[in-house]
């Protein structure tokens, strides 16, 4: 089952991620199209295909109640800038907040022998460090451990980036004055869908 964890933002930053993604469709044909409704803008935990019978229900209501024990309350994160990751995706950076990474950690002891392994394309092959080879291969995820880039996705495009793009971008990003400390309220199991999207909820969980 391809499925992932994550944490969702409020309201209000749901908004404002899916809002400037339709806004940009003129300068960059992202896909797949963000909503509430489908491909939610999310954190991603962990993301992976699982072995069959996996108990994600159970694994979300453990992870929900380690948080509780971390005694993080409100819990926020700060969004930062755009950048682009090879190959084709724009990336809204999250700072390493401790709980977040805390966490990712604390679930992946949970999973990891739940993952399966990945295949590499000729794309990863090269674009990948050293680490994130070593994690898609074994688990067929990228950001594991040290590798964790916690991060929003906008989107991905084939192009290949430049950087007056990434400029132009961040500069109407800039003006939604968003880079402040940004309220999570939900963690999620998820559906993948399209590029490894937040495609439909299949339990959620108040923080």
């Amino acid at each position: 089952m391809k499925i992932g964890f994550a944490v969702i933002p409020d309201d209000g930053l749901l908004d404002a991620l899916i809002s400037f993604q339709a806004a940009m469709r003129g300068t960059i044909a992202w896909e797949p199209r963000l909503s509430r409704t489908g491909n939610l803008p999310h954190i991603t935990l962990i993301q992976g295909d699982f072995k069959s019978g996996f108990q994600y229900v159970d694994i979300l209501h453990d992870l929900h109640a380690y948080l509780a024990r971390l005694s993080t309350s409100p819990l926020v994160a700060s969004v930062q800038e755009i950048f682009y990751q090879p190959v084709g995706w724009y990336f809204v950076r999250v700072q390493k907040e401790p709980w977040l990474i805390h966490l990712h950690t604390y679930l992946f002891d949970l999973v990891k022998t739940a993952m399966t392994q990945g295949n590499i394309t000729p794309d990863q092959a090269r674009w990948y460090t050293p680490q994130e080879l070593q994690n898609h291969r074994q688990y067929g995820y990228r950001y594991i451990g040290d590798a964790y880039l916690p991060h929003i996705t906008l989107g991905r495009c084939a192009d290949a980036a430049q950087s007056d793009l990434i400029d132009a971008l961040n500069r109407q990003w800039k003006q939604r004055n968003l880079d402040t400390p940004q309220l999570m309220t939900n963690l999620t199991v998820y559906e993948m869908g399209e590029h490894g999207a937040h495609a439909r909820t299949l339990v959620s969980l108040s923080i």
